[in-house]
């Protein structure tokens, strides 16, 4: 991979291009793309600008990506955009205004580059809000705060990176408060490139991680595998039917099991949760799916309990369907086009009660990295109400996951969109992805699996959504209506 710094000429961007030895100006040349694909990583001043390059929203050559595009830089620089963004997407914001506001227990930074934490540093003497003052802080207040046995500095972490990420951003550098349950708000974010040397230095080794992943993604000849954990709930029957714990029959692990959710101070166990074997291919995936409901239906020994799947069957049990991705490369780009291509689409044929579970569950680009190197995408819900349905997501994400690069619209990148998103706004939402199929169709790996993706297809077309309080055995033909 080939990495190009567009830089305004500020003596820092200097020090990291000396550190990386990449190509470098405040222009695009005019011949960048060739055979191999460029990464463009804005590096501007501080108002935002490259200076001389007048290319802030110049589309990109053919085989490019840019990195920080300048309308995202924009928003990030206006509080008030910035907060509604967070807002929008679930992250938590500090309000130092607010009388509701619990006492600052801890201030912390996060510099975040492409979905990772550089580090955590706590700022000695700080009290207010910070702005861009820690850049101009003296090196002996940073203090580097270890996070390998502290769940509160971890939450931080991963705060960091959703308010990143909500602004359309691939770095920044984050403040974080912290109260004395170790529950992160974000107070400030810096869309601009730091000043320090030591925070370079951690940049410029996050810049060289990103061009080994690309360049190992390149020469991968394995496929991708995929996963998932889709959740599922049990209700007695009638109109006043309450939900039953999964725990009465499931064990917490295993390919039938059960997930937990926290009631005040109890913890409790009413999701039922499906773990298949993971397969490369979407078909073998559905066979390991409906063999670990059979094992779940053999388990369940009670007919009488309906189960309920989609986003929100239940007041106030949310449910997802993540699906699990190993082998493949993780970075902002592959996890906008799950957002765009995966996760909007299914708006059009959700219940109207699935938007509850948002933007609590099913935030845009919410993920989490799995032991085994992996990752799990969290955003969706359980699409698991009917077999078409169900099979169509799978070769979806197949072709997602294959064919990303290909798939290059962004719509969810407005606010307008994102609304949509949150709100469920299905008539807003359609036209967007009448086209974002065409893309799709236009992929290698379509015909393949055009079986499934023409009935989901026509699903999205129709617009009508999944009935959330039906009873998902009958349509999988599950014990005791299978034939």
């Amino acid at each position: 991979m080939n990495v190009y710094m567009l830089h305004a000429g500020q003596p820092e961007a200097e020090r990291l291009i000396d550190r990386l030895n990449v190509r470098s100006g405040r222009s695009l040349p005019a011949r960048l793309s060739g055979q191999e694909t460029y990464y463009v990583i804005r590096w501007p001043d501080d108002r935002g600008r490259i200076a001389e390059s007048g290319v802030q929203d110049a589309p990109m050559p053919p085989g490019t990506r840019m990195l920080q595009s300048a309308s995202a830089v924009r928003r990030a620089l206006d509080k008030r955009l910035r907060q509604a963004d967070w807002i929008r997407n679930g992250v938590n914001v500090f309000h130092s205004d607010s009388s509701l506001t619990p006492g600052i227990h801890r201030r912390l930074v996060v510099p975040v580059f492409q979905l990772e934490a550089l580090g955590v540093y706590s700022i000695g003497g700080a009290a207010g809000p910070i702005g861009r003052m820690p850049f101009k802080t003296a090196h002996s207040t940073w203090t580097p705060v270890p996070s390998a046995r502290s769940v509160a500095v971890r939450r931080a972490e991963r705060e960091a990176i959703k308010a990143v990420y909500a602004l359309g951003l691939d770095y920044g550098t984050v403040t974080i408060v912290s109260d004395r349950n170790g529950v992160p708000a974000v107070e400030s974010l810096d869309p601009l490139p730091p000043k320090e040397d030591i925070f370079l230095e951690r940049f410029a080794d996050a810049i060289r991680r990103f061009q080994e992943e690309h360049d190992k993604e390149k020469r991968r000849t394995d496929p991708v595998m995929l996963g998932m954990d889709p959740e599922f709930v049990l209700r007695r029957p009638g109109p006043d039917g309450k939900i039953v714990l999964a725990s009465r029959f499931l064990e917490r692990r295993g390919a039938a099991g059960c997930d937990s959710v926290r009631i005040g101070d109890r913890l409790l166990y009413p999701l039922a949760e499906l773990r298949p074997a993971p397969a490369a291919e979407p078909r073998e995936l559905f066979r390991n799916l409906y063999a670990a409901m059979l094992l779940a239906a053999d388990k369940i020994n009670d007919d009488s309990l309906e189960w309920l799947a989609g986003g929100m069957p239940a007041q106030g049990l949310a449910l997802g369907g993540h699906i699990h991705v190993s082998g493949a490369w993780l970075h902002t780009d592959l996890l906008r086009v799950m957002d765009n291509y995966l996760a909007l689409p299914l708006v059009l044929i959700e219940d109207a009660t699935t938007k509850n579970r948002r933007p609590r569950y099913g935030a845009l680009g919410d993920f989490r990295r799995q032991f085994h190197g992996g990752f799990e995408y969290r955003t969706l819900p359980s699409w698991i109400v009917s077999p078409v349905l169900a099979m169509g997501v799978l070769a979806l994400a197949r072709i997602v996951c294959d064919h990303y690069r290909e798939l290059g619209q962004r719509p969810l990148e407005r606010s307008d969109m994102q609304e949509a998103y949150y709100k469920g706004n299905k008539e807003k939402i359609k036209p967007v992805v009448a086209e974002l199929w065409n893309d799709v169709e236009r992929t290698e790996g379509y015909t393949r699996y055009s079986r499934y993706l023409n009935k989901l297809k026509r699903l999205l077309e129709r617009a009508e959504p999944w009935n959330e309080q039906l009873d998902m055995r009958i349509s999988w033909k599950l014990p005791p209506y299978r034939d």
